[in-house]
């Protein structure tokens, strides 16, 4: 996927049933396993959430979370950040300083 969440559709692919974004995917794909991977967490929260807005800012943590609920719902594996978004808190991102905040515009110290 890119930074905003929409997925990458490879040169050439006219496929008209291929989704726009990752909400969509999660939706449409009714997938088993969701694995997110790592990076920065505060970028991927705000590419999750929208938190501080922008055209990177997604929206599709409600199709996350609908997508790996349920008894039908998908396993999600989680790395590093991925892992981290999946909690309550960020607490871990920011024990070492791991991750810097001000990645995401407006958010310059560690909260």
């Amino acid at each position: 996927t890119t930074g905003g969440g929409d997925i990458h559709k490879s040169d050439g692919n006219t496929d008209p049933e291929f989704p726009a974004d990752g909400a969509s995917a999660l939706r449409d794909w009714s997938p088993h396993l969701v694995f997110v991977d790592g990076g920065n967490t505060f970028w991927l929260h705000r590419c999750l959430t929208g938190d501080g807005g922008g055209p990177a800012g997604g929206t599709w943590s409600a199709a996350l979370a609908a997508a790996c609920s349920g008894p039908e719902g998908a396993a999600y594996v989680g790395v590093s950040a991925g892992a981290i978004v999946a909690g309550a808190r960020a607490d871990t991102a920011t024990w070492k300083r791991w991750d810097d905040p001000r990645v995401v515009p407006g958010r310059e110290e560690y909260a």
